[in-house]
């Protein structure tokens, strides 16, 4: 009786650590879900087609019955690529769920693709907030395309959409929200362009920002090192508060408001209408070919911004910015005769809010001969876009002065008048140095104290 009593309490034991732990290796397998599916022309299963599972970068190919598959996945959104020698590409979207094997069969079709993208990559690093790249139709009919994103940092994708006529571009500026990334943490995700002749992918990277690295916590830049001006019109004039006193004068009777990026001290209304502008009768860059401007402004509309002018030529290539009519920024660099664009793709519109913006610009030299440089865009300190341009001297009507607004004084370069703009302008800087990423961000941090 005693023998049959331990069998029994035995047999229990077994049972019921044989159920724990079936429930333990459950719930492991509960937490993983798995894909697969068939990759097929028509009913016709293509075997050796590569395929790309995004955002992991994980790799297969298909079997010879077009069969692939991927397993141990997390829960979420994912993309799979899949690419053949003599098909078009092809891009389909999949949602893994815990504990479930999911089936997404993709038909590719025979022929190249018509869709481009002119990036593979677009990496927002820890300071760049928008970037851009080009959708490009190499076909011979229009491309209807549009953008899906597995990201939730990913902010807007301006224009999401669009159709491209045969041989040319779209372009597409990408907006981050930093305020969804962690400090110190990498973050990477897929921008999938789907069209009526294939669809095309490129990788999203960014991570956010270190601790007292930007952010409203600032930099730790030199804010006057290398200074050659600095406007405040705190004191209702135009003169200059750096050591170098290369003061300037306002023209017809601008206002010195009480509206400031600080809420503190002055700054200054011009009115497109009445011609009013800063003459500052100094030209700096003569000796200074890597350089920064930055001035605040508000309120902003179509026409001139800053610009360089010469008593008796006027060049619309040297230091000048002008808020164009196609909504972009133009910032023209020295002389430049080799077919450049001078824009930069960020959309002004984005900061014709009624705020308080603080817009810099940067030139480094690169050398070389015809000569180039790097010139850079900061939006309220950070960066936003990088451009290259071609760089060097003109013999012709070497400026001997600048301007904030005003029309050129009526010149022109090249047929092509500019107008005024009118605006609120404060805190106007020339710097004889490139600012760094962190010397920006202090210069923007001090101006809102």
């Amino acid at each position: 009786m005693k023998g049959l009593k331990f069998t029994l309490f035995a047999l229990i034991c077994s049972v019921g650590l044989t159920g724990i732990f079936q429930s333990c290796s459950k719930d492991e397998t509960d937490v993983y879900g798995s894909v697969y599916g068939y990759v097929t022309y028509g009913s016709e299963p293509i075997q050796a087609a590569s395929t790309t599972l995004n955002p992991t970068g994980s790799k297969t190919t298909s079997g010879s019955d077009g069969r692939f598959e991927y397993n141990s996945l997390e829960a979420g959104q994912y993309t799979i690529q899949v690419v053949k020698s003599g098909y078009k590409t092809n891009v389909a979207s999949v949602t893994v769920i815990p504990g479930q094997s999911t089936r997404i069969d993709i038909q590719i079709y025979p022929g190249s693709s018509d869709l481009t993208l002119s990036k593979t990559e677009l990496n927002f690093s820890t300071t760049t907030d928008q970037l851009t790249f080009d959708v490009i139709n190499s076909g011979q009919s229009d491309l209807g395309w549009q953008i899906q994103n597995n990201t939730d940092w990913v902010q807007t994708m301006n224009p999401s959409s669009g159709t491209t006529s045969s041989g040319q571009n779209s372009t597409v500026t990408v907006t981050i929200n930093r305020a969804l990334l962690e400090s110190g943490v990498s973050y990477e995700g897929t921008l999938v362009v789907t069209s009526n002749a294939g669809d095309a992918s490129l990788t999203v990277k960014a991570a956010g920002e270190e601790s007292g690295n930007g952010g409203d916590g600032g930099g730790s830049g030199n804010v006057s090192s290398g200074l050659l001006a600095y406007y405040t019109f705190d004191n209702e004039n135009c003169d200059d508060s750096s050591i170098n006193g290369a003061h300037g004068s306002s023209a017809n009777s601008p206002a010195y408001v009480a509206d400031t990026p600080s809420g503190s001290g002055k700054s200054l209304f011009l009115n497109a209408l009445q011609n009013q502008y800063v003459n500052i009768p100094y030209y700096f860059f003569d000796s200074h070919r890597s350089y920064t401007i930055s001035l605040w402004i508000k309120d902003f509309s179509t026409g001139l911004i800053f610009t360089s002018i010469s008593s008796d030529y006027i060049r619309s290539d040297y230091p000048r910015l002008a808020a164009d009519s196609n909504g972009k920024f133009y910032f023209y660099v020295q002389y430049d005769n080799f077919g450049n664009t001078p824009e930069f793709s960020y959309e002004y519109s984005n900061i014709q809010d009624g705020n308080w913006h603080m817009v810099t610009l940067t030139v480094e030299d690169k050398g070389g001969y015809p000569g180039s440089c790097e010139k850079k865009l900061y939006i309220d300190g950070r960066l936003i876009d990088t451009a290259s341009d071609s760089y060097s001297q003109s013999s012709q009507g070497t400026p001997t002065k600048m301007q904030i607004g005003g029309n050129n004084e009526g010149k022109s370069w090249n047929g092509v008048k500019y107008s005024a703009t009118s605006m609120y302008v404060d805190n106007f800087r020339i710097y004889s140095r490139v600012l760094s990423a962190s010397d920006v961000q202090s210069v923007y941090s001090a101006d809102r104290q």
